[in-house]
């Protein structure tokens, strides 16, 4: 498939980007399934009175059932996840800070299970096609806090030619919750990296790292730019996803997840029964990573004036490898 020779392929992965936030969102849904009341199991039954002899009464017609609400089919067909991570966190929250989704990935898993593509959209990207037919001036990463997430979903869509089936989105004090309750994620860090600005020191070679070091990891961009940072970005969501769905590393996944205070979805606890068959069907698919950067994927990256940096997208091309690479 060309997009394998464009992006870095991954075989034999195990648990990747997009099972990632269906193993977060099964144990949302979890922690809000319906809970038998004990109490209905303890009546006791009344005694049947003795019929009169002069009439028959008449049978007490039988409620009808409630209907269930109606399950999102089972995906037969290609499954597609917007997932978004805010720079928000406490501190920014306390001083009135909007969240910018400064991490844009879309994670979409094939009809036949065994193929996973992620693709990132750097934040800098700014004139972006809107679904109305507007075009955004301003980076692609203010849409979600200014506009809602229902724009953000429609200008990923209507920038990249695609369909997004839901969206997930998390900011950084929860990374770090939830990377700390499954006892860290591997990595393997590509080459030495100190970089004051973040308080980040590591070294080169694999590791498994805290929820603070992660962030601080997936946040450096001094020695290798935006585009860098954004591969890292890519690489956690997988070795976490790898830790979610370890149940020896997180035995009781709604038990954390129900203290994620930023954690928001459109999937509801009735997607459950389809999202556990996505994510037992992907356990073995390769992983294709692909980040839409300069220059193939940009007219123009760099200083713009007052603008500052920006990548003006190369609309075209960005569909057209999409398009491969989400193809069937």
């Amino acid at each position: 498939m060309a997009v394998s020779r464009r992006g870095l392929l991954m075989t034999g992965a195990g648990v990747v980007a997009v099972v990632a936030a269906v193993a977060i969102y099964l144990g949302v849904a979890s922690a809000f399934a319906p809970v038998a009341d004990p109490s209905i199991a303890q009546l006791t039954p009344i005694a049947s009175p003795t019929p009169l002899p002069t009439s028959r009464p008449s049978p007490t017609p039988s409620p009808l059932p409630t209907p269930s609400p109606s399950p999102t089919p089972q995906p037969s067909l290609r499954q597609t996840l917007l997932v978004l991570g805010s720079d928000a966190d406490a501190a920014r929250i306390g001083r009135g800070k909007a969240p910018l989704a400064d991490s844009i990935m879309v994670a979409s898993v094939n009809a036949a299970r065994d193929q996973i593509t992620v693709i990132s959209i750097p934040r800098d990207t700014v004139d972006v096609p809107m679904p109305d037919g507007s075009i955004l001036s301003r980076k692609i990463n203010v849409i979600y806090s200014e506009l809602g997430i229902d724009a953000m979903r429609g200008a990923v869509e209507t920038l990249l030619g695609i369909d997004i089936d839901h969206y997930v989105l998390l900011n950084m004090d929860d990374f770090v919750q939830l990377t700390d309750a499954v006892g860290g994620v591997d990595v393997i860090v590509p080459f030495a990296m100190h970089d004051p600005k973040v308080r980040l020191s590591i070294e080169a070679g694999p590791h498994r790292i805290s929820g603070e070091l992660a962030l601080k990891y997936v946040r450096s961009r001094s020695l290798d730019s935006d585009y860098g940072r954004i591969g890292r970005q890519q690489d956690l969501l997988i070795a976490l996803a790898r830790a979610i769905a370890d149940p020896e590393r997180l035995a009781d996944p709604a038990a954390i997840l129900g203290r994620l205070s930023s954690l928001k979805s459109d999937l509801k606890p009735v997607d459950l029964p389809a999202a556990i068959e996505v994510v037992r069907a992907c356990q073995t698919a390769a992983i294709t990573k692909i980040v839409l950067k300069p220059p193939r994927f940009a007219t123009f990256a760099g200083v713009a004036g007052d603008r500052g940096w920006i990548m003006i997208p190369n609309v075209a091309e960005m569909r057209e490898l999409v398009g491969e690479a989400l193809s069937d």
